[in-house]
């Protein structure tokens, strides 16, 4: 992998947060990109059908930019601990506090802007990941047709592409170009017959 190549740095399931996360890295003079940015910003499920808005930047600087990322986005998101805070309470439950032990607090679950690191092995080629993300595409855009010509089209960049394909994302393809290829066909069929009923 070449120091140029684009690598991902995080995923964020909230395109505010990647939005947040890239203007931070380039502040600190880190050059960042968010990709499927815009696909995200309609309808939550189209981010989730493409793996939510990954943040990329250069391989050269991926530990620098992963650092600022960890040391920034837990500052922003870190929700407040009301169980710290003073309310004040009335003298009846200051004597039930006291006869009765306080329950555990259950502990905190990750916020929606927290970096979510990405499990894929970095050595990953960009026709790889379109690959691995083109059978959830195909599946929400049966149902959110705009997402299933998003689907299509990722489907034509991983057939043109040149880089690596191995065979498990090549079986991933496949599905995803069955799973789109069957409703263009029916389309295709319908388009026909309609057509040749208004010839007659």
């Amino acid at each position: 992998m070449a120091d140029d190549d684009l690598v991902t740095a995080a995923v964020f399931g909230d395109q505010t947060a990647a939005v947040a996360a890239r203007i931070h890295l380039e502040e600190a003079g880190i050059p960042a990109f968010l990709q499927d940015e815009h696909v995200s910003m309609g309808i939550f499920t189209v981010g989730a059908a493409t793996g939510g808005v990954t943040l990329q930047v250069r391989a050269s600087r991926l530990e620098e930019a992963v650092r600022l990322i960890n040391d920034r986005m837990p500052e922003q998101s870190a929700a407040v601990d009301w169980s710290e805070v003073d309310v004040g309470q009335t003298e009846e439950e200051a004597v039930e506090d006291e006869e009765v032990p306080p329950e555990p607090q259950p502990e905190r679950s990750p916020t929606p802007a927290e970096p979510i690191v990405e499990t894929e092995p970095p050595d990953l080629t960009l026709r790889e990941q379109r690959a691995d993300r083109v059978v959830r595409a195909a599946l929400i855009g049966l149902v959110f047709w705009p997402l299933f010509f998003f689907a299509v089209w990722r489907l034509t960049q991983i057939a043109s592409s040149e880089e690596r394909l191995r065979p498990e994302y090549q079986r991933k393809a496949n599905l995803g170009a069955i799973l789109l290829g069957v409703p263009l066909l029916v389309m295709l069929v319908v388009c026909c017959g309609v057509t040749v009923g208004l010839v007659r």
